[in-house]
């Protein structure tokens, strides 16, 4: 009943007129993913691996981790990543995890969700990339927006009167970094063909580069593809459950632990540790990545994902 209540409210506003682009599609809501005049100089979840104080005296072991040159966080606005470039230096890569509609106005960040974002399970990167710019550009012609401004929808809208917009790929190529997307459905472990595609991408940056990954939150796509990158760099050395420790000190989700949740998310959960721990394997393995990861789960028999579970 409170959802239709709330549906009834968001016609009124106007919002749904922006929400239904397209007949068949679920409905979404526009949503604000950072605060607004937060006094957090940056983006939410904030970590890198240059800052590591917060491991010295929980017995981490640290080996080949501050050569890394990495970062990750939750979804930043414009003032952030402008307080992200004293952070980060040289030839930078922001890496988009995010497979959800999002973008820019004003240089606050939204996206648009149906709760779960699981709106764009099943699409392509280009017919992600082709939705987002529709809703930004009927966004800019309609000339404002009605944004819920809280955790659960329903609760807190805002009216934002829109004077630029931008996607990431523009917002975060205005500053000089290069912009990269692999979208990931939210809570979920990547395709293989995504993990392929991560892997030449790690394997093709140049040396010294820098590399700041991000999701929504900043906690279960982020740190899955910190923890791999980690694992790229240092399974020859390192033991697993040391980078998935270390990954948590630093500030990431606990990805052995929430696979234990009671909710919609423990399957994903499950399914995406038991990834990372195949993904070690396969490093151990294959340390000069000269066979693909889809080859070598091909060669173990291993089961092939393909798409989430949310499709």
């Amino acid at each position: 009943m409170k959802n239709i209540y709330i549906l009834l409210f968001l016609f009124s506003l106007g919002v749904v007129a922006q929400s239904f682009l397209y007949q068949h599609q679920p409905t979404l809501f526009p949503i604000v993913d950072a605060p607004l005049n937060s006094e957090n100089h940056l983006p939410k979840k904030w970590r890198s691996t240059k800052q590591i104080s917060q491991l010295v005296g929980n017995y981490a072991n640290l080996k080949g981790l501050t050569q890394l040159h990495l970062s990750g966080s939750g979804q930043f606005s414009q003032e952030d990543l402008k307080n992200m470039s004293q952070e980060i230096k040289g030839k930078a890569f922001v890496l988009d995890l995010r497979e959800e509609s999002h973008g820019f106005i004003d240089g606050t960040p939204i996206s648009w969700t149906d709760g779960l974002n699981y709106g764009n399970v099943g699409k392509t990167l280009r017919q992600i990339e082709l939705d987002e710019q529709k809703r930004l550009k009927l966004t800019a012609q309609k000339g404002s927006i009605i944004v819920d401004l809280s955790k659960d929808l329903g609760e807190n809208f805002q009216k934002f009167f829109v004077r630029e917009v931008k996607t990431e790929k523009e917002l975060v190529e205005s500053f000089g970094y290069t912009y990269i997307r692999l979208p990931i459905t939210d809570h979920h472990r990547p395709v293989d063909s995504v993990v392929d595609q991560f892997i030449e991408i790690v394997l093709s940056l140049p040396a010294d580069s820098w590399i700041h990954l991000h999701c929504k939150g900043g906690k279960g796509r982020t740190t899955t593809f910190m923890t791999l990158y980690d694992i790229m760099h240092n399974a020859q050395t390192v033991g697993l459950n040391d980078i998935l420790s270390r990954q948590t000190l630093l500030g990431g989700a606990d990805l052995v632990q929430a696979e234990k949740n009671e909710t919609y998310k423990q399957k994903p959960a499950k399914d995406r540790i038991e990834f990372i721990r195949a993904f070690y394997t396969y490093c151990r393995e294959v340390p000069n990545f000269e066979m693909t990861w889809s080859d070598w789960v091909h060669q173990k028999q291993l089961v092939a994902y393909q798409t989430s579970s949310s499709n």
